[in-house]
């Protein structure tokens, strides 16, 4: 089949224009350069590619931790209750262990108050909070409190990127239960980064 384009050629006075047969397409070794050149371009950019996905998971997993504290915090405020979060450090999980008063209510347990669990080659390094019942330093066990008014124990929890070797710190307020997110400089982690086994 021959494809046929009409051209308008401005030199022609009257009412006549020429058709022209044109055929237009790409030679293989226009195809295979083209090909060659991706491939490099992919080649060279897959390791950054890589670093921010693993970036990504590690932010993601703090982010999502930051979310249920202050989810648990939100809500022994607006239900006048106490709300704990409980972190495992052995299996890198936690959960909400919200009051009884509030729970009745709800017909399926909410997406918050399920058990988490950090994500493959993300860990808590340091989980210290202010509890007045000072728990075993040596615990795998930590809890978390916020009180009706808003007010936490306090503390601190460091996240760590295995693969990335970042850390990132979450501060928890005493007075206001504020969740402050920040990232940790190579010299801040000395201490807090368990050698590897």
């Amino acid at each position: 089949m021959n494809l046929k384009l009409v051209v308008f050629s401005p030199s022609i006075q009257n009412s006549k224009f020429k058709i022209k047969n044109c055929f237009y397409g790409f030679t293989l070794l226009e195809i295979l350069i083209v090909v060659v050149i991706v491939g490099i371009l992919v080649a060279a950019a897959a390791p950054s590619l890589r670093n921010f996905y693993t970036q990504t998971v590690q932010h993601d997993a703090t982010r999502a931790v930051a979310t249920v504290l202050r989810t648990a915090q939100n809500l022994a405020v607006i239900h006048r209750v106490q709300m704990q979060v409980q972190f495992d450090l052995e299996k890198n999980k936690y959960r909400v262990i919200p009051d009884p008063l509030i729970t009745s209510e709800w017909r399926e347990v909410p997406k918050f108050a399920r058990t988490h669990e950090l994500p493959e080659g993300v860990k808590f390094t340091k989980v210290e909070f202010n509890t007045s019942d000072k728990e075993d330093p040596h615990s795998i066990i930590k809890t978390l409190n916020f009180y009706a008014n808003g007010s936490s124990d306090g503390g601190k929890i460091v996240i760590y990127g295995t693969k990335l070797k970042e850390s990132t710190r979450l501060e928890i307020k005493k007075t206001t239960g504020n969740v402050i997110v920040e990232s940790i400089s190579s010299q801040d982690t000395t201490g807090i980064i368990p050698s590897q086994s």
